[in-house]
């Protein structure tokens, strides 16, 4: 049962990541893409992004 919570939870951090991705390539554009509006719009800390990428 563990591993499945694991799973759903990596699921869900990468869903939050791409969205929050979308959000800032649609509000700012491309070049404001980096590590801490991330963190900032997704919700997640930055050790989740770099172990996600």
């Amino acid at each position: 049962m563990r591993n499945k919570e694991r799973v759903r939870d990596r699921q869900r951090t990468e869903q939050k990541i791409i969205v929050a991705v979308g959000e800032i390539i649609k509000k700012h554009g491309v070049d404001q893409i980096g590590i801490n509006a991330i963190t900032k719009t997704a919700g997640v800390n930055k050790v989740l992004i770099y172990r996600h990428s």
